[in-house]
């Protein structure tokens, strides 16, 4: 069986330990992941498919709605509908460890019929373009406010001026440590692997290497410990650049940037001796070393 978003094949072993008749539909659903012990972890949502769920009752009136997210996988939210232009769903972090947003409502408000659009209420920090899309992919021709109404609070516990609507695929991974342990046996089944440190480099290294790409966020020195096969550290210069101490916003030049893609290579090289190569995806090109 295979993972919907990340597209890994799980082995054999992990998947003969669970007797659920309903597994292949869990799995397929997106919001589960099969641990090697036989246990499951939940995927999350995203704050862009909550806000999508809202809004998709706002038009159909339902309490139940089917969500179209940006994997081209279909979820379904439960909503709170308050009168007839007011709908309230309910972030849902899944086992991730420390997500903050779990369990806020986001509120959406149909103002009018001037359009389909989505403007930013209280509470709202920024619409990334992939939300954005989402949203206005599950809405009729309605506009919405959206609203946050502990976006301002929670968001202050992370430096920011409200909560975001963000989401690549419209469902967040359970980072905890059962998830890690998990990935760091994962790799082991596959020759090539690509550490991956979020979608954008996952997408890449998809597309334009003959490496299996597994999303380790922040754990790159797990992921490249773990893996016993050829390895490709792909990402994007801020996350990876903080791994290696290295503030690519101070790199002015192509010539200081390859020169950070070398420091990165040889680190992680220290880590994994089975490192290939280092690819760093940056807005105008990507670099690499190795």
């Amino acid at each position: 069986m295979r993972d919907p978003i990340e597209l890994y094949e799980y082995p054999t072993e992990w998947i003969e330990k669970i007797t659920d008749n309903a597994l292949e539909d869990m799995i397929t659903s997106g919001l589960y992941i099969v641990c090697p012990d036989g246990r499951l972890l939940r995927r999350g949502l995203t704050t862009g498919t909550t806000a999508s769920a809202a809004v998709k009752a706002l038009f159909n009136n339902y309490t139940k709605v089917t969500v179209k997210t940006p994997v081209n996988i279909d979820v379904d939210v439960k909503v709170r509908l308050v009168g007839e232009n007011i709908a309230v769903a309910k972030k849902f972090a899944g086992d991730h460890a420390f997500d903050i947003t779990n369990n806020i409502d986001i509120i959406a408000k149909k103002i009018g019929y001037d359009g389909k659009k989505i403007l930013k209420g209280y509470g709202i920090d920024t619409i990334s373009r992939s939300a954005m899309s989402q949203l206005l992919d599950n809405m009729d021709d309605i506009t919405v406010e959206i609203e946050i109404p502990d976006g301002i609070k929670k968001g202050a516990e992370i430096g920011r001026a409200g909560i975001s609507l963000l989401g690549t695929t419209g469902f967040v991974e359970p980072w905890c440590k059962r998830l890690i342990d998990m990935k760091s046996e994962l790799v082991k089944d596959y020759k090539r692997v690509a550490i991956v440190t979020g979608r954008k480099g996952w997408r890449w290294a998809y597309d334009n290497t003959e490496y299996q790409p597994i999303v380790f966020g922040i754990h790159i020195d797990e992921g490249l410990k773990a893996c016993t096969g050829e390895i490709s550290l792909v990402g994007m210069p801020s996350l990876i650049g903080r791994w290696a101490g290295i503030d690519f916003k101070t790199k002015k030049d192509d010539k200081e940037r390859e020169d950070a893609v070398r420091q990165i290579y040889f680190k992680a090289k220290k880590i994994a001796k089975n490192l290939n190569s280092v690819y760093i995806i940056f807005k105008d090109r990507v670099i690499s070393y190795g």
